[in-house]
């Protein structure tokens, strides 16, 4: 079995020049806006905002338009891959995360599949059998391994975010399953 890291960057596809590697994740002032997002396949496990707050997650304007805001690189997302939008509002010390968010020029709006919101302050797990912006229900951003975790002196203190091509199941503190390939392993913390 091969290890390929995402660590971002460009693809260099000649047929697709905007297309990045890895995960991108953006860090916005307490300030950014926050834009409504329309759920349109987990709307019942989702969350429209942070709590205590307004609904809405703080996107960038820029994101409609401009490549790399998304995974994939994309302007404005698309439908063929996750299309993760991860967002950390550093001054209320909240984290956003989008499954499948892509810009609706149409409608004019931001749909996604699933929405995720994690207070930074607390240790919440998401309820039973809700998905997240990952199919196991956790924050994805505290599992990505940064280029400069893997290319510095200091050991990496927390799990690894990876994915696998078939799981069976899940265990606490993941929250859902997406597969149940027999012998397969379950979904949970690295």
């Amino acid at each position: 079995m091969a290890l390929h890291p995402d660590f971002g960057g460009s693809a260099n596809l000649p047929d697709d020049p905007d297309a990045t590697y890895g995960i991108p994740y953006m860090v916005v002032p307490g300030t950014q806006p926050l834009e409504p997002v329309a759920f349109v396949e987990y709307g019942d496990e989702s969350d429209i905002g942070a709590p205590g707050r307004a609904a809405g997650y703080p996107i960038p304007l820029e994101a409609r338009t401009q490549p790399g805001w998304i995974e994939g690189g994309d302007p404005g997302g698309n439908l063929d891959g996750d299309s993760h939008l991860l967002i950390v509002d550093r001054d209320n010390r909240v984290l956003f995360e989008l499954y499948h968010a892509r810009w609706n020029a149409q409608l004019e709006r931001w749909e996604a599949g699933s929405g995720a919101v994690f207070p930074l302050d607390e240790n919440l797990r998401r309820p039973e059998g809700w998905t997240s912006a990952d199919a196991a229900g956790l924050a994805m951003l505290p599992g990505l391994v940064r280029y400069d975790e893997v290319f510095g002196t200091e050991p990496i203190r927390h799990a690894f975010r990876f994915t696998v091509r078939a799981t069976n199941g899940y265990v606490y503190p993941a929250s859902h399953r997406a597969g149940s390939t027999l012998g397969a392993l379950p979904m949970e913390p690295g």
